[in-house]
């Protein structure tokens, strides 16, 4: 079997869709977290309404089912504020460098100090 973890941006377009088309319908029976919150829910039921992106360079913690709240705790994506403004492709190559080397490691010593912690020993 192969698996895959993947970080996706999920978009909500209910809105957009019904001011295009002009209407109001009524939200899909599967929309359990209400217009605007797209989920697991949305992937499994094919809604019509669903649309993503990738997330690329994002570093990112999921709750228990998956979700991210993107409220600058559990998740951080090199670019915005932690880009200079006007840089090179070059310069942006080197960044995105440097912030991949920064997250593996921080991520590999974070498996090492839980696994030590806890009283197991580390890959």
């Amino acid at each position: 079997m192969g698996m895959k973890h993947l970080l996706l941006e999920v978009y909500c377009d209910y809105e957009v869709y019904c001011d295009y088309k002009e209407e109001k319908k009524e939200k899909p029976i599967f929309c359990f977290y209400n217009i605007d919150n797209p989920g697991l829910h949305c992937f499994e039921n094919s809604c019509k309404y669903f649309s993503y992106t990738i997330a690329p360079n994002e570093l990112s913690y999921s709750d228990e089912r998956g979700a991210i709240d993107i409220d600058g705790i559990h998740s951080v994506a090199l670019g915005g504020d932690m880009l200079p403004e006007g840089i090179s492709d070059e310069t942006f190559t080197k960044y995105k460098d440097l912030w991949g080397k920064i997250c593996i490691e921080k991520i590999d010593e974070a498996y090492k100090k839980y696994m030590l912690t806890i009283g197991l020993s580390p890959l």
